[in-house]
């Protein structure tokens, strides 16, 4: 007689207890390399927003009008540089007979609304432009950008026009009759916008502002700016963070900003430090 198959219920326990063990390994590995994925793309993230934000303030503060950057508490702030040239220096003609209209410069001539510069490139019929000489940055009296007194280093731009003018010359005019204050060594101008600001806020946001015109002192946030980044601590270990520090370039040396920025989100953080050489010759 052929006996009956199956199993018995010792069998079958054994059986539940040995898959139990292996799906309870099963789950935990799973779940620890679901965490450490989760965690390994949380720190990339945190490590890419703060290279994009360290790369984009760098590349705005290398073209920066020399002399213009200046910071306070958590912002910093300069004039961006759109174009460069010469001007010329002495009054004069053309082999055409038309007059050169050089520079008008405290000291040396009287003040006047119309200039010559030399190879000046650039695209300037939207406005908001001016023009500025030998900038000797915040602080320095009439070679301060940011003051708005006459004589002075920057005026704004009302037009530039090629249109009968030798090959290369390009006739400047101003909003209005105006003196610079000093002439530049190298008889270089420069071509700049209106200020812009990086500012690390107290709720840890880093934003970019514009188009809030020229003060004298530098201004607090202004309300709304661009978001460009997101969870910037400014206290770490109980100690004040300092985003940005700036150091006046000198005869023998560059300009140098510190950047110094924390980024931080649930328990994981990055800090980027990264130092930024300007042109400080004006």
């Amino acid at each position: 007689m052929r006996r009956a198959g199956g199993f018995t219920l010792i069998e079958m326990i054994v059986a539940l207890v040995i898959l139990g063990i292996l799906a309870a390994g099963t789950t935990a590995f799973i779940v620890r390399s679901v965490e450490g994925y989760r965690d390994t793309a949380r720190r990339d993230q945190l490590a890419s927003t703060a290279r994009l934000a360290a790369e984009r303030i760098s590349r705005e503060l290398r073209g920066a009008l020399p002399n213009s950057v200046r910071v306070s508490g958590n912002c910093i702030e300069f004039m961006p540089l759109v174009s460069g040239a010469r001007y010329q220096r002495e009054t004069g003609s053309y082999p055409s007979g038309e007059a050169i209209l050089a520079l008008p410069v405290s000291g040396f001539s009287e003040a006047a609304s119309t200039l010559d510069a030399l190879d000046l490139n650039g695209d300037f019929s939207q406005g908001g432009f001016a023009l500025a000489v030998y900038p000797l940055g915040p602080g320095s009296g009439n070679g301060d950008p940011y003051a708005s007194g006459d004589p002075g280093v920057r005026f704004p731009i009302q037009s530039v026009s090629t249109s009968g003018r030798p090959a290369g010359v390009s006739r400047v005019t101003l909003i209005g009759a105006h003196q610079f204050s000093r002439q530049s060594a190298a008889q270089r101008l420069f071509v700049t916008r209106d200020p812009v600001s990086f500012c690390v806020l107290s709720n840890g946001e880093l934003r970019r502002y514009h188009d809030y015109g020229v003060q004298a002192s530098q201004p607090a946030p202004p309300a709304g700016g661009d978001l460009l980044a997101e969870h910037l601590p400014l206290r770490d270990g109980g100690g004040a963070v300092q985003p940005f520090r700036f150091t006046a370039g000198s005869l023998n040396r560059n300009g140098l900003v510190a950047l110094d920025l924390r980024f931080m989100q649930n328990e994981e953080w990055v800090r980027i430090r990264h130092d930024i050489q300007l042109r400080n010759v004006p």
